[in-house]
């Protein structure tokens, strides 16, 4: 489970107070991803919030001739989805 000082890290959440944390913990889930794996795919429906605890993801598109582009790369206490 994610705690209270690990949610503290990130700024979205740095001025609720603490029992409003207490309140969304329980509704937060920690994932670890392997390096490359695809997380989420533009234009689906999002059902997630994601938040970078460590390491970083990337933001790419791939053109009509396969090439990949990194639109941004994210890091620690970044959010998407």
């Amino acid at each position: 489970m994610i705690t209270l000082e690990e949610i503290r890290k990130f700024a979205l959440f740095k001025s609720l107070p603490a029992d409003s944390l207490v309140t969304i913990i329980p509704r937060m889930v920690s994932h670890t991803f392997p390096a490359g794996k695809t997380i989420i795919h533009h234009g689906e429906p999002g059902y997630s919030m994601f938040m970078l605890q460590s390491g970083q993801a990337a933001a790419t598109l791939i053109d009509d001739e396969g090439i990949e582009y990194t639109l941004s790369t994210m890091r620690e206490g970044d959010i998407f989805g």
